[in-house]
């Protein structure tokens, strides 16, 4: 089967080149060859590489025209987002009624479709939840209207245009000296950010309190990458000071994590961690999930790096405790009464310079993984402490 790479706009066709390369034997093994993403209309069925996140938005225009009938297979390999991106696709296809199914390219099998997905009902009791721009591009699967949510889990979307954060963000005068001390002195280390970058990145939290506060929010997702093209600037921090406070905060614009995030809170009481699922180990029945932001709370310790797929601003590489008894979770479909669910335990903390910075081993207490590429929700999943 011929196959075309997709990546997000944040990678050079030079790094492209070289993923594709350095993967080349695994690929043609798998008996997939590359073409030109021009070539693409000349193939009745082709495969998709998915070398980036943030390619799920380009991967569903690719899919205008084409063969509905057919199935999408999507090459997911161990770095950059690529299997947390696959999962979005195969969700959004999932929705409308489409086939799709992911080859791990590091795995000798592909994995079926076959649902093992429970349902269940949410009631946030009428909590007010700030949506900060809309949803990100790449969020094929996971964004919501008012009235689904409202209908459905009984909480209110507060739509907040960007333009609104960007004027805080500008006017904003306190004194970011003491929140960045506080931050810097408590670290393991630093490693990329520059008091710049800390004074910048203080400020974000500012103007996202000030919109907290201006309409009374329990909790909020923001759609952080343009805070990153506007002003070279990550919301990594901030959500993170956000949550350790007890306003629910997620990335990424991403409402289905929110929703997820804020019922769990409300529930045990427990600052949650939203994660991307990033790599898996079939056999073994562990998953890496890994972030660039994390509640300083949940960590023994933490890093200040910079955020990954950019290398700007601040993000928190932090150090969960090993042998930490966890929950992960997925709502989703087309109502959000749709459940995947697994418990597990932190095994080890993993330190790659291919994923977002945060990173942990669960092993899962039931054959879970399988169940979660078989129909999966999207991308995002929710780490509840136990």
């Amino acid at each position: 089967m011929k196959y075309v790479p997709v990546a997000s706009e944040f990678m050079s066709e030079e790094e492209i080149s070289i993923i594709c390369e350095k993967n080349r034997e695994k690929l043609l093994a798998k008996g997939y060859e590359q073409i030109h993403v021009s070539e693409k209309s000349s193939y009745d069925e082709i495969a998709y590489f998915i070398i980036t996140g943030g390619t799920e938005q380009q991967v569903m225009q690719y899919l205008l025209g084409k063969n509905e009938d057919s199935e999408v297979v999507l090459i997911a390999y161990s770095d950059n987002n690529s299997l947390a991106a696959s999962l979005e696709i195969v969700a959004r296809l999932n929705q409308l009624g489409r086939k799709g199914r992911i080859d791990l390219l590091d795995h000798d099998h592909f994995l079926a479709a076959e649902s093992t997905i429970s349902n269940l009902d949410i009631d946030l009791k009428g909590a007010r939840i700030g949506v900060i721009g809309a949803p990100s591009d790449w969020l094929v699967a996971s964004s919501y209207s008012k009235e689904v949510v409202k209908n459905n889990c009984n909480a209110e979307l507060i739509e907040i245009p960007m333009d609104e954060f960007f004027d805080s963000f500008i006017g904003n005068d306190e004194s970011t000296e003491i929140m960045a001390n506080d931050l810097t002195s408590k670290a393991k280390s630093i490693i990329e950010p520059t008091d710049e970058d800390f004074d910048k990145n203080v400020k974000v939290y500012f103007a996202l309190r000030n919109l907290v506060e201006k309409y009374n929010l329990e909790a909020l997702t923001i759609r952080c990458f343009d805070i990153v093209k506007a002003f070279k600037a990550t919301g990594c921090f901030a959500l993170s000071k956000l949550n350790d406070e007890g306003v629910i905060a997620g990335c990424e614009g991403d409402i289905t994590a929110i929703l997820g995030m804020l019922e769990s809170y409300k529930r045990t009481k427990k600052i949650p961690w939203m994660a991307n699922p990033s790599r898996l180990d079939p056999e073994n029945n562990i998953i890496e999930l890994a972030h660039c932001t994390v509640p300083r709370t949940l960590v023994q310790s933490y890093t200040l790096r910079s955020h990954f797929e950019t290398n700007l601003g601040v993000g928190i590489q932090g150090a969960f405790p090993i042998g930490k008894k966890v929950r992960l979770f997925r709502i989703g479909g087309e109502n959000l009464k749709q459940l995947w669910q697994a418990n597990g335990e932190i095994i080890k903390i993993g330190n790659s310079e291919k994923l977002c910075r945060t990173q942990i081993f669960v092993k899962l207490e039931d054959k879970k993984i399988n169940e979660l590429l078989y129909t999966p929700l999207g991308n995002h999943l929710v780490v509840e402490m136990l």
